[in-house]
């Protein structure tokens, strides 16, 4: 597809699960393709506030709000909160073409 050519960076993701006593779980980290911009952008989170991205991602799969992500191949780290560059997804746009063929995520960070 025309869109994979620019998916030129890795991102790591790890899932986000509450584990019911005030902590979370994290899944195994995957990689996936995406386009990566270390860029600032001002948005509105659902709560209304004002809030500043650290980067911003586009990538095919869909990714949640509070997930952790960082740039390149971590699927070595367990534990995201300790790997310095690991950002919690902030807010989460997904849009698809005019035929519905493809899907694209953009995540703010």
């Amino acid at each position: 597809m025309l869109v994979d050519r620019y998916l030129v960076h890795t991102l790591t993701l790890w899932e986000v699960t509450p584990d019911g006593f005030g902590g979370y779980t994290f899944s195994a980290p995957v990689t996936y393709a995406c386009r990566w911009e270390d860029k600032n952008v001002l948005f509105q989170n659902e709560h209304g506030e004002e809030v500043v991205s650290n980067a911003v991602a586009m990538l095919k799969p869909e990714m949640n709000t509070g997930d952790y992500v960082a740039q390149g191949d971590h699927t070595g780290v367990a534990d995201p909160t300790t790997l310095s560059g690991a950002y919690r997804i902030k807010q989460r746009n997904r849009a698809t073409d005019l035929r519905n063929n493809l899907a694209l995520t953009k995540v703010f960070l």
